[in-house]
């Protein structure tokens, strides 16, 4: 059943999150996002798709700190943003068990269990690949052209199976990236 949005001015204690891949500008471009750096997408539609109920052709969603996203689409049964929603106790005690790219977001519009018709981005959060722990500044490996995703990492010397891409920095959700 779809909810649609209530605002009762109360502060939930629900966290909702997603997971994002990061791509590379070359990447960005050829799916036809207008871009001049990497930029965060949903790993699950980082690329042109179909969708399974009515055809509609769908492409990656762009996500960063303090936008707003609206689905392609949302139909009773599919379509929309997905996200996971945990409450504030999964947050602090389990985190850990989060790596990569993660985007911390608010559901808006038409709700139906886990997904949303789009959604507020009010940060993103970064896990070291390897070791999990949230960073706020660390290095992107991969080069993020469909063969090695592009992942953040602590440190290069404390994890020097990897090469740096770029480097990143977190300042108020918002990643700050430069080249290495």
């Amino acid at each position: 059943m779809i909810q649609q949005e209530v605002d009762t001015g109360a502060e939930s204690q629900m966290v909702s999150y997603k997971l994002l891949k990061l791509v590379s500008h070359g990447v960005a471009i050829r799916q036809g996002l207008p871009v001049e750096a990497p930029v965060f997408v949903s790993p699950y539609v980082s690329k042109e798709a179909q969708c399974g109920q009515c055809d509609e052709r769908v492409g990656p969603l762009m996500y960063a700190a303090g936008q707003e996203v609206t689905a392609h689409h949302f139909h009773f049964m599919s379509g929309g943003i997905y996200y996971h929603e945990v409450n504030n106790n999964f947050w602090e005690n389990e985190k850990q068990s989060l790596r990569g790219w993660i985007g911390i977001l608010r559901p808006k519009g038409d709700i139906d269990f886990q997904r949303a018709e789009r959604v507020k981005v009010d940060q993103i959060k970064a896990f070291c690949f390897d070791c999990r722990e949230e960073l706020e500044e660390g290095v992107v490996t991969g080069d993020g052209d469909g063969l090695h995703d592009m992942i953040p990492v602590c440190d290069l010397q404390k994890h020097p199976i990897h090469k740096a891409e770029y480097q990143f920095q977190i300042r108020d959700g918002q990643v700050l990236f430069s080249q290495v």
